[in-house]
Order: C-alpha cells, then sequence, then structure tokens
C-alpha cells in the first residue's frame, strides 16, 4: 500500500462530506507540533462547526498479538483524543468520515506509523455491529468475550480500542463511503421529488385562484367557452360558434322556404 491509495480514499472521503454540505479544515498549529485538529464546518459558514477529531502523533504502548501474554510495544501510533458532533449535525455520519479522513491525511505525512489508538466511552462501546468504531476496523485492545445474554455483545476489559492501518482498513473505509455515497444519492432524489411536488401544489393552487376569480368576475358566462386557457376551452368554443352558425343557416332557409311557397 502506497501513499497514493491513501490520497486517494482521501479525496474521495472530502467529497462525500462537501456532497454533504460541509468543509474540512485541518488545524496544525505548527510544523513541531505532534497535534491535529481536523473540522468539519457548514459551507459558506465561518462558526458553524458540525465536528471535529482530534488527533496526537506519538508513541503508545500497542498489542501487536492477541494473547494473554504481556506483548506490548511502544510504536508510532496515531492517538485520537477527542471526537465530537454538535447535536444539530448528527446522524449523518460527520464523525466516521471525518476519522477516516484524518487516517489517511496523517497516514500520508508519517508513513511508518501503522496504529491508531482511542478509548470508546460512547454507549455502544460494547456493541459489535452498531459501534461507529467498529466500522472501520478498531476492535478493543485487552482481551474480550461474548455477552452470556447477546451474542452481539461483548464484555469488555477497559474502553481502549485499536486499529491497525492495512488493506483491511481501506476496504471498510471503501464500503462507508461507498453506502454515503448511496446515502447521498437517495437524499437528493427525495430532494428533487418533494420540490416537484411542491411545484405542482403551487400551480394547482394558483389555476384554482384563477377559477374562482374568474367566476367571480364573471358569473354568468361558461367557464369553458370564457376561459381558453384552462383545457379544451378554445375548442369548446370554436365548436359551439360553428353550431350557433349552423342554427342560424337552417332558420334562413325555413324563412326562405316558407315565403315561397305562401
Amino acid at each position: 500500500m502506497s501513499n497514493e491509495d491513501y490520497r486517494k480514499l482521501q479525496m474521495e472521503t472530502e467529497a462525500i462530506i462537501h456532497e454533504k454540505g460541509y468543509t474540512i479544515e485541518v488545524v496544525h498549529p505548527y510544523p513541531s507540533s505532534t497535534d491535529y485538529i481536523f473540522y468539519s464546518k457548514v459551507k459558506n459558514t465561518t462558526d458553524d462547526t458540525a465536528s471535529h477529531v482530534k488527533v496526537y502523533t506519538g508513541e503508545e504502548d500497542i498489542k501487536t498479538k492477541r494473547t494473554r501474554a504481556d506483548n506490548t510495544q511502544s510504536l508510532p501510533t496515531f492517538t485520537i483524543t477527542s471526537v465530537e458532533t454538535s447535536i444539530n449535525h448528527r446522524g449523518k455520519s460527520l464523525a466516521l468520515l471525518l476519522i477516516s479522513y484524518a487516517i489517511c491525511y496523517l497516514k500520508q505525512i508519517h508513513s511508518n506509523t501503522r496504529y491508531v489508538l482511542l478509548d470508546d466511552c460512547s454507549d455502544n462501546s460494547h456493541k459489535i455491529e452498531k459501534n461507529l468504531y467498529h466500522k472501520l476496523g478498531f476492535v478493543p485492545r485487552d482481551l474480550t468475550a461474548l455477552s452470556v445474554y447477546d451474542s452481539t455483545e461483548l464484555k469488555l476489559c477497559g474502553p481502549e480500542k485499536q486499529l491497525l492501518i492495512d488493506k483491511g482498513f481501506l476496504q471498510k473505509a471503501r464500503d462507508v463511503n461507498s453506502l454515503e455515497q448511496r446515502r447521498n444519492l437517495s437524499h437528493k432524489s427525495h430532494k428533487s421529488q418533494l420540490m416537484t411536488k411542491a411545484r405542482k401544489s403551487l400551480k394547482s393552487a394558483a389555476l384554482e385562484q384563477q377559477e374562482k376569480e374568474y367566476a367571480q368576475n364573471y358569473p354568468d358566462r361558461e367557464y369553458a367557452l370564457n376561459y381558453p386557457e384552462k383545457g379544451k376551452g378554445r375548442k369548446s368554443r370554436k365548436r359551439n360558434n360553428s353550431t350557433r352558425m349552423l342554427k342560424k343557416h337552417k332558420k334562413r332557409n325555413k324563412i326562405r322556404t316558407s315565403t315561397r311557397r305562401g
């Protein structure tokens, strides 16, 4: 895996966040700093921050093998110290996408780092399928066991979770992106359907208002004959005019024949 793979995934993730109506801002105080802050902000604004992810780059104790023996090693690690999404912007997977973006961004700078560490103190920390970090490949750092009462829950020894940055992470991150792309498309189609429905309702309301105004202004006239913009008004008016001319012609012929006989 080269930096190009992480660059492509970073650009893809950024495009998805932009489609949702947000921009990404990376704050790195100075070149020697080990702290990075990734913000997702609402477009065309400066202060409305939707979510943020804080990452510390350094060395941490990582378990390289999942055994009972103490096999921790001090390795270069991306430590996520804070993940937060404001209440008004939740339910859009912004934090998940921002974590993926941050890992790809930092991996291109620190290519030797292979692990990500965080503390999962959320309500779904013991869940398997519904856990936010599990979708990207995070696993509990210490030994765990399945719950006796529910096979989809874990009995945790601590909140620490770690992620190995490898092909598995790239595949899981791509799966998350494809799912969010489908959600963006469905959201756009639903929004366009609502817009067309609103236009139709406004158009029908305007036509009803025109009909009411016409009925008030011309109460003695038939609507079909005198309002050609609606339906077959012009055709019906032409048809009625032709029948009137035919009746007049017949009357004249009757009068002529009666005078000749008399």
